[in-house]
C-alpha cells in the first residue's frame, strides 16, 4: 500500500478522525475569534475584524468538506482544501501584527516565514499530486508529496502555536494575586 495522504486517512478512519479532530478544531476556531476580537484598532480596524471573522466562519465550513474525504472527493475536495488554506493564511496575514510579542528569525517575523514555507509545501504537494498519476509506481515521489503535505499543515498550525504563545505571554503570571477573590472560609 503506498503512503497515504492526510485526506486518505480521513477517508479510511472518518468516524474516529471526526471525533478526535472536531474538538481541537473548535478550540482553535474560538481562539482565532478571540484573538481577532482583542485586536486594537491600530492592529485591526472594525471593518477588517468583520472580514477576518467571515474568513474564519468560511474556513470552518470548507474544513468540514475536507474532513469528509470518504464522501466528498475530486475537485470539490481539492477546492475546499485550497479555500481552507487560503482563508487561514488570510486570517494569519491580517492578524500578524496583533501578536503582543513577535518572534523573529533573522529579522523576519516567524509567522511570515512559516506562512511562506507552508504555501511552498502545499503548492509543491499539489504539483506532485497532479504529476504523479500512479502513486503505487512512484512511491518515492508520492512519499515526498505526503511529507510536503504534512509539513505544510504543520507549518500552518505552527502559526496558531505562535498566537497561543503570544496570548500566554500577555496573560498575568500564575503567582500574581487575583483581584476581588474572597479567600475566607
Amino acid at each position: 500500500m503506498p503512503t497515504v495522504t492526510i485526506s486518505d486517512t480521513f477517508a479510511i478512519y472518518n468516524v474516529a478522525v471526526t471525533i478526535y479532530i472536531v474538538g481541537p478544531l473548535s478550540v482553535l476556531f474560538l481562539l482565532r475569534v478571540y484573538l481577532t476580537l482583542r485586536c486594537t484598532p491600530g492592529e485591526l480596524d472594525t471593518r477588517n475584524k468583520k472580514i477576518v471573522f467571515m474568513c474564519l466562519l468560511l474556513s470552518q465550513y470548507s474544513l468540514s468538506v475536507v474532513i469528509r474525504f470518504d464522501a466528498i472527493k475530486g475537485g470539490l475536495h481539492a477546492g475546499a482544501t485550497v479555500v481552507t488554506f487560503a482563508l487561514l493564511l488570510a486570517y494569519h496575514g491580517m492578524t500578524r501584527h496583533s501578536a503582543r510579542k513577535s518572534v523573529d528569525v533573522c529579522g523576519v517575523p516567524a509567522k511570515t516565514l512559516m506562512g511562506s514555507a507552508s504555501v511552498a509545501c502545499i503548492v509543491l504537494f499539489g504539483l506532485l499530486v497532479v504529476l504523479v498519476r500512479r502513486p503505487d509506481e512512484h512511491t518515492e515521489l508520492w512519499a515526498v508529496a505526503v511529507a510536503l503535505e504534512i509539513a505544510g499543515v504543520l507549518l500552518l498550525g505552527g502559526m496558531d502555536m505562535l498566537d497561543i504563545q503570544s496570548l500566554g505571554d500577555s496573560l498575568p503570571a500564575p503567582d500574581a494575586p487575583c483581584a476581588n477573590v474572597d479567600t475566607s472560609i
